[in-house]
């Protein structure tokens, strides 16, 4: 008896982005929106439902005129 065993080929192999690049990209997209670093926050607290989400000495960037706010750092979440 012969058998044959079907295999599907991958034809196109996945690419995976590594950080950096994604990273750069966003840099980039936050600078053309004129994106300015605010120094000296010490901590920032967002509110949500019945969490708040904390983020101690985060990086924080504001564009006021693109009502765009970024901040960068490790949260915590805690419950209200």
């Amino acid at each position: 008896m012969i058998f044959f065993l079907a295999l599907s080929c991958r034809k196109k192999k996945a690419v995976h982005k590594s950080s950096t690049t994604d990273d750069k990209k966003l840099q980039s997209t936050l600078k053309r929106i004129g994106v300015n670093t605010i120094p000296a926050i010490e901590e920032v607290n967002i509110f949500k439902d019945d969490l708040v989400i904390q983020f101690v000495n985060p990086k924080v960037q504001a564009s006021v005129v693109a009502n765009t706010w970024v901040i960068t750092g490790t949260p915590q979440t805690r419950s209200v």
